[in-house]
């Protein structure tokens, strides 16, 4: 069964939302004019009025054809707040920007928020377009479908095709259309005697065919069901009735002769998967081709013809070709450098498989750089950005991020807003910031772009083996492990070579492991703790790093970019060697852990690691340390509050959170928390504490922390998988009354070389970004400006780490390197070295928690 990516809209390259919102369609006088008309219930629109949401709506279009779903959504919800802003929050013609702008955000994985919009626009489809309303359900079944509710959306889209014929019934003959076959052992889907419509064109109408515009606007629905369907049929795998409904849809838009967006080859692309999966290459291999070639025809260099070769070099592989399956991907991914489009891992999985194959003597190198082409997440977009940022303090890049963080926060909040029905005036203040900010980041960007020319193409960019290499210091190794569904590799640069070899373990396999291991960092019920199994420890060590042992023993420091589950393990906590009986917790400290062989750092991928070495320049704060610390148990009102406002919404909208503002007020004191922001203080000169009522929220975000090198917080923190009611990380404060949220900390100014973060959880998956190894709270401070971060993975006891944290933060505030001496301080403490120690402290569990990421700067 070929393997199906969640959101599904991925898989779909996202839907052809061109073909349904082109001005093309906004005709005289049609029965149904697809909500192009700006709002056939709105007579309040100037012409210039008009013609702007038209482009906004015109130019989101084509970027979500080219899967570029974060621009598309900015389009779309610009349409959005300008059909309000004309014809007021309740006009039913806003109904067609809205399920556009919800399917963006689903598309995005972002499902708590595409949510309520959905449901709005139910409630507004009734009163508008008959097509609009029709299309409002067609998005919804993508959306079930975003979310693998598989039944759900397969009822939905057939209700919805019905609807679709209802309003054209002409389509219905033409399903079973026969182009002329033009590929020798394809399935005839790729004749070229197609009108294909370029979505950035204006033509009204596509001329020459007798099918109305409400007929196409139809057809090009019904043809994307059929395909979505189609794609739904090859996860249950049923090959045979994916090629059928492929066919069907491919040969309805041929025979009304329209093709904007590259439908058809889309479709054509799904047959070509039918048939692999049915084991007849031949026929997958033709239509693969064809498609991602008129795909590329017709969406030059984009992100679905860049994948859709890589399906055609698949099915190649498939068939035992190497050579031809190797051709095809290099053309893929020459497509997709050349803007920077990225994929999943399983679109890149199997070029390196072929690669492996092969093994010619520079195959280690085209892997690795292959390897950047999959799709790598937020944080390291993030860390790509704020390392720029960095690169002598480039203030237009500070001035530029900070507004672009501002303007996703009012976005944020004005959503909400419409969400929760607020005042008029409400909406338009928010919109009148939102354009404030707006132009302030044109203004902004020409200013980056006349310090930093390149800026934006470095922030996206895709590094090569040899740009690694070149920033590696000596004695210094760089680890790559790149799992996939069916295969996994691993990568580890050195003294300017390049080593590779299959890793046995695949991401479901990883996960299971995973936690395995991290189960014994819960404690029972009676506070002890489960033994950690060494065993399959080293048996991890093993499949992940076995082969590369010879070269990696001899490093003193290796940076780790992994993906899937492996983010949430440290990797020190794999064992080298064979491990003794664990009878003691004395015995843990006879095992070899990787933590002895050297110091470990982590970025989320290559890309963060090679910016942060080139671009990132020393912190020229003046002063060695800030402290914050403290926790003073929260009121259950206050609790309330706390989620309401970190949610953007009224306490009266967080009536079901009752139970979050229960847990949020059971949260219990830090009794060292004082001691060790003290203790800490007192090495370094010219520190600076804030303990108690004095750690408040005001007082953080007041300002002057940049003029900090180390900035430590002792407090705990909260992710939005441990409260349902959260929408954001939240760092509680010393008081009873308040919090500071990821949004405040990524708008504070930074300057410095490391933030702690002595606080549970902290680097965490946070439950809003797709399986983001990193939480929001972490990137929050990347943004703000710092150079790296110390966080840790599990709930930390404070006895443990207040005598690690004072020892180590002495060191790092006279200039010693974060990793190093985060090492030092683990074996320590596993050792038993200080006095006082506790033998059961050589549990993982207490010196293994916490973790490295980023570039600390050479010491």
């Amino acid at each position: 069964m070929m393997f199906i990516s969640r959101p599904i809209a991925a898989a779909l390259f996202g839907l052809s939302l061109v073909a349904l919102t082109g001005p093309a369609f906004a005709q005289s006088a049609p029965p149904a004019t697809g909500g192009m008309q700006a709002s056939p219930h709105c007579a309040k629109f100037s012409d210039k009025e008009r013609e702007q949401y038209q482009a906004y709506m015109r130019v989101g279009a084509r970027r979500n054809v080219e899967e570029n779903f974060t621009s598309a959504e900015q389009n779309f919800r610009q349409a959005l707040a300008l059909h309000q802003k004309v014809c007021g929050r309740d006009d039913p013609g806003q109904t067609d920007a809205l399920i556009h702008l919800a399917l963006q955000i689903s598309n995005q994985a972002r499902f708590d928020e595409a949510d309520p919009m959905f449901a709005r626009a139910d409630r507004m489809a009734r009163g508008t377009d008959a097509l609009v309303a029709v299309r409002a359900q067609h998005y919804k079944a993508v959306h079930l479908a975003n979310q693998g509710k598989d039944k759900e959306a397969i009822d939905l889209a057939l209700a919805t095709e019905k609807a679709y014929f209802a309003l054209a019934p002409e389509l219905v003959a033409l399903l079973d259309y026969k182009p002329t076959a033009t590929s020798s052992g394809s399935s005839g889907l790729g004749a070229p005697r197609q009108r294909f419509a370029d979505p950035r064109a204006h033509q009204r109408v596509i001329q020459g065919t007798a099918v109305s515009g409400t007929g196409q606007l139809a057809a090009q629905g019904i043809s994307e069901l059929m395909r979505l369907r189609a794609l739904l049929a090859l996860n249950l795998d049923q090959p045979a009735e994916a090629r059928s409904l492929s066919q069907h849809a491919a040969s309805l838009l041929a025979g009304v002769g329209i093709d904007p967006g590259g439908v058809r080859w889309r479709a054509i692309r799904v047959a070509g998967l039918g048939a692999a999966d049915e084991k007849r290459f031949s026929v997958a291999v033709a239509d693969l081709s064809d498609s991602a070639r008129g795909l590329n025809t017709q969406l030059k260099n984009s992100q679905p013809a860049g994948r859709t070769f890589m399906d055609a070099g698949r099915a190649q592989l498939a068939q035992g070709n190497v050579g031809g399956a190797i051709s095809e991907f290099r053309r893929g991914a020459e497509v997709l450098r050349a803007e920077r489009n990225l994929v999943p891992a399983e679109a890149v999985e199997p070029y390196l498989t072929a690669l492996m194959r092969q093994n010619s003597p520079n195959s280690a190198r085209e892997m690795f750089d292959a390897a950047q082409l999959i799709r790598n997440g937020l944080t390291a977009n993030f860390l790509a950005a704020a390392a720029v940022r960095l690169g002598d303090s480039n203030q237009q890049v500070a001035a530029l991020q900070a507004i672009e963080t501002e303007l996703a926060s009012l976005a944020q909040r004005r959503d909400n807003a419409v969400n929760r029905n607020a005042d008029q005036a409400t909406i338009d203040g928010l919109d009148s910031q939102i354009d404030e900010r707006r132009l302030a980041r044109n203004k902004a960007e020409e200013a980056v772009r006349a310090s930093l020319p390149n800026y934006f193409q470095l922030i996206q960019g895709q590094p090569r083996a040899s740009d690694v290499l070149a920033v590696l210091r000596p004695d210094e190794g760089f680890v790559q492990i790149v799992l996939g569904q069916d295969r996994s590799f691993g990568f580890l640069l050195t003294h300017g070579e390049v080593q590779v070899w299959s890793v046995s373990l695949t991401l479901g396999q990883a996960e299971a492991e995973v936690s395995k291991l991290r189960g014994a960092f819960t404690p029972n019920a009676r506070g002890e703790l489960p033994q950690f199994d060494v065993a399959a420890a080293h048996d991890l060590f093993k499949r992940l790093l076995g082969p590369a042992t010879r070269n990696l023993k001899p490093l003193k420091a290796l940076t780790i970019s992994t993906n899937g589950a492996l983010q949430s393990l440290p990797f020190s906590v794999l064992v080298t060697e064979a491990p003794p009986a664990i009878g003691a917790y004395e015995d843990y400290r006879k095992v070899n852990w990787l933590a002895r062989w050297f110091a470990t750092s982590y970025v989320p991928a290559p890309q963060s690691f090679v910016l942060l070495r080139r671009n990132a320049s020393v912190s020229r704060a003046p002063s060695a340390y800030a402290g914050y610390g403290g926790f003073s148990p929260i009121p259950v009102g206050s609790a309330a509050r706390i989620i309401a406002s970190a949610r953007n919404a009224p306490q009266v909208a967080s009536r079901g959170c009752d139970s979050d503002a229960r847990e949020l007020a059971s949260l219990p004191i830090l009794p060292l928390a004082k001691t060790e922001v003290e203790l800490a203080a007192k090495q370094l000169p010219g520190a600076q504490t804030h303990i108690g009522p004095q750690f408040n929220r005001a007082s953080l975000l007041r300002g002057g922390l940049d003029r900090f090198k180390v900035i430590h917080f002792v407090a705990h923190a909260l992710l939005p998988a441990e409260l349902k009611c959260l929408q954001q990380p939240l760092l509680l404060t010393g008081t009873s009354s308040d919090a500071v949220t990821a949004a405040d900390i990524a708008a504070l100014k930074l300057d410095a070389d490391l933030v702690v973060l002595s606080a549970c959880n902290t680097a965490g998956a946070d439950g809003r970004s797709a399986g983001e190894a990193f939480s929001g709270l972490v990137r929050a401070f990347f943004t703000a400006g710092t150079r790296g971060l110390m966080a840790s993975h599990w709930s930390v006891v404070d006895e443990s780490t207040t005598l690690m944290m004072v020892n180590m933060l002495g060191r790092i505030g006279k200039g010693a390197r974060a990793p190093g001496v985060l090492r030092d301080a683990q074996i320590s403490l596993l050792d038993g070295k200080g006095e006082g120690d506790l033998k059961e402290w050589a549990h993982p569990f207490y010196w293994a928690p916490f973790v490295f990421v980023g570039n600390a700067p050479a010491g």
